[in-house]
């Protein structure tokens, strides 16, 4: 039950600030949440949505993902369900 709340989270922000991105307002979405131990390991950052984080944040794109996506062991392609295989020895 996180997508409406997280939408309303992000149509609060874009009305506070018309001007982001969609990739800012995502960042400042996740950057803005509540860290919580009991995430870490479960959801992305760890955090809960947390709407006046968001609307306070200050986080850009390249400080909430700095990694790139994993790649296949060829490496041309991101690693996605459809093509992650797992071998059991």
């Amino acid at each position: 039950m996180a997508a409406p709340h997280v939408t309303g989270i992000a149509v609060l922000v874009k009305a506070h600030t018309p001007q982001l991105s969609a990739a800012q307002l995502k960042a400042r979405i996740l950057g803005g949440g509540t860290p919580l131990a009991s995430l870490v390991g479960h959801t992305y950052t760890g955090r809960m949505a947390n709407a006046l984080g968001a609307l306070v944040s200050t986080v850009e794109p390249s400080e909430v993902f700095p990694a790139p996506l994993p790649r296949t062991p060829s490496g041309d392609e991101p690693l996605s369900p459809s093509n992650a295989r797992l071998a059991i020895t």
